[in-house]
């Protein structure tokens, strides 16, 4: 059985507007993210520690690493397939690149946090729903439906 491997990707016109041009409309396209990229999601909640010394009650602990923003910075960097985003020079915030399965980031992890972090709020909270509506396993709200 053949299969096309290529993921299903979604262009977006974004509502979040720009003070300097507030007439222009930035874009972003997302793609579906693959089982390995949902595997290292799930790498993020894997790590736990649980420690219980009990002698009556007595050392009781429960470590667990969660920061909702950075799930959402992780999941757009895996799923960002293309994004108009310019920087203060007019050059392209985000970079991509087309490959055999389609178009991914051209940047590191680290380059990509640099660039995501220095956006709005309001612009990573929109461009995070984008990521859901293509990926709606990852959104904890719509679990159960």
């Amino acid at each position: 059985m053949r299969l096309n491997l290529k993921p299903l990707v979604k262009d977006f016109e974004l509502d979040y507007r720009s003070d300097i041009d507030p007439d222009a409309r930035a874009t972003v396209s997302i793609r579906q993210a693959s089982t390995g990229e949902q595997l290292r999601i799930a790498g993020l909640f894997s790590e736990q520690t649980q420690i219980w010394d009990d002698a009556e009650i007595g050392t009781v602990q429960l470590k667990r690493k969660w920061n909702p923003h950075e799930l959402h910075r992780f999941r757009a960097y895996l799923t960002m397939a293309g994004c108009d985003i310019e920087d203060d020079d007019g050059d392209p915030l985000f970079k991509f690149r087309n490959t055999k399965s389609g178009a991914e980031l051209a940047m590191s992890q680290a380059q990509f946090n640099a660039a995501w972090d220095a956006l709005p709020p309001e612009l990573t909270q929109e461009i995070h729903q984008k990521v859901l509506e293509v990926n709606p396993q990852w959104d904890f709200s719509r679990q159960g439906e």
